[in-house]
């Protein structure tokens, strides 16, 4: 209601000025608007500059990691793999990441994608004794157990006292 009795009064005024070209923005409404509109702008870039801050933000990417592993626990498939794809995109060239996403698949029971990403993580960084393990396990469930025996060996070779050997 204040802002309707402000805009008519100022029209009057502008009005008696012989100033009606830019009545509109001189009211108050109109002000309003504008900022509005300003506000609005720079909200937009901001909240996209925050975005592509996020996502290279290492705590983001231990956040998506995490939730992937509670969808696999949890037997969610579809949620699991979304967040695997997106924090395989943040940096493609990390083994730790592809480790994680192929312990997810682990225990989502999907051995071949779960190969697929741990081959990945292994060229990526061969003399990884968790990488080698859990490559080891994935072709263990998934039938090829000449596969797993090799990796299995790897790991024994690589340090034959850690727990993955003992193990």
């Amino acid at each position: 209601i204040f802002t309707e009795i402000h805009d008519r009064f100022a029209t009057l005024t502008n009005s008696a000025d012989g100033d009606e070209g830019t009545e509109k923005d001189k009211t108050l409404r109109g002000v309003i608007r504008k900022r509005n509109a300003n506000i609005k702008e720079a909200d937009d870039k901001s909240n996209l500059d925050a975005q592509e801050s996020a996502e290279k933000d290492p705590v983001n990417v231990q956040a998506l990691v995490g939730r992937a592993y509670a969808y696999g626990a949890k037997g969610d498939p579809q949620n699991a793999t979304s967040d695997i794809d997106a924090f395989l995109k943040i940096d493609p060239k990390d083994p730790r990441l592809y480790l994680d996403a192929g312990k997810v698949y682990i225990s989502l029971k999907n051995y071949d994608s779960a190969v697929t990403r741990l081959l990945k993580s292994y060229y990526i960084d061969p003399q990884d004794i968790a990488v080698n393990f859990s490559l080891g396990k994935a072709y263990d469930f998934a039938g090829h157990k000449a596969e797993a025996r090799d990796c299995f060996g790897r790991v024994v070779h690589l340090d034959p006292t850690s727990t993955f050997a003992q193990e």
